[in-house]
């Protein structure tokens, strides 16, 4: 394999499109991976938890909302996001929510993207949702029926049921959920999109447990 100089090298990556530079923390953080298991054997050091490490401080102290988790560069949101997503995904799975639990997990993807697909990550927030619907009303109509016919008020609180709908409304006026030609969503209103979608549906699952 060819080397490179290494001022050379850095002198590229400075200049390389952001994610390229992602592209390439995956594969420094796979290389390391990969050495780390003839370490483990010897009990040398390893470096992949480090260098992991090393790249989550510099993006947070940067105020890049991005992580490196699982040797993949992933978005990064406020903590409350992150715990809210995962928790969904977790509870959905476990209590047999299996098509809502994997859009949730697509719509986190979506956020993750390089670039982020905002449009997708909300098309897929609301699928989850309308999945999980469909299971607790025992019916195959579209979450925007449901909505409108009331199947989902006797399995949440009134308040509840009313954000629900705004939600929904929101997401189609918006083109939010199809990528209407011409609208723009910003990574906020994403976030906030899935966040309550990903908090609604951990709360569904466990009222009609």
């Amino acid at each position: 394999m060819e080397r490179r100089d290494p001022e050379e090298a850095e002198d590229l990556l400075h200049h390389a499109p952001w994610p390229k530079v992602y592209d390439f923390v995956e594969k420094v953080h796979d290389v390391l991976v990969q050495e780390d298991e003839s370490k483990e054997r010897s009990g040398e050091e390893c470096l992949a938890p480090k260098f992991a490490a090393a790249i989550n401080e510099c993006l947070v102290d940067e105020g890049i909302g991005w992580q490196l988790k699982d040797g993949l560069i992933r978005f990064r949101g406020e903590q409350a996001f992150e715990v809210a997503v995962t928790s969904a995904e977790e509870i959905l799975a476990t209590d047999g929510f299996h098509e809502a639990s994997d859009r949730i997990r697509k719509a986190l993807n979506d956020l993750s993207q390089k670039p982020p697909d905002f449009h997708g990550a909300v098309s897929h927030a609301l699928s989850a949702m309308e999945a999980a619907s469909r299971r607790v009303t025992s019916s195959d109509a579209a979450l925007g029926r449901l909505i409108a016919q009331g199947k989902l008020k006797p399995h949440l609180v009134p308040a509840v049921a009313e954000a629900v709908e705004k939600l929904w409304n929101y997401a189609n006026d918006a083109g939010a959920r199809h990528g209407k030609e011409g609208s723009s969503l910003s990574a906020a209103e994403a976030e906030l999109t899935v966040g309550i979608v990903a908090s609604v549906l951990t709360y569904l699952t466990k009222r009609v447990r």
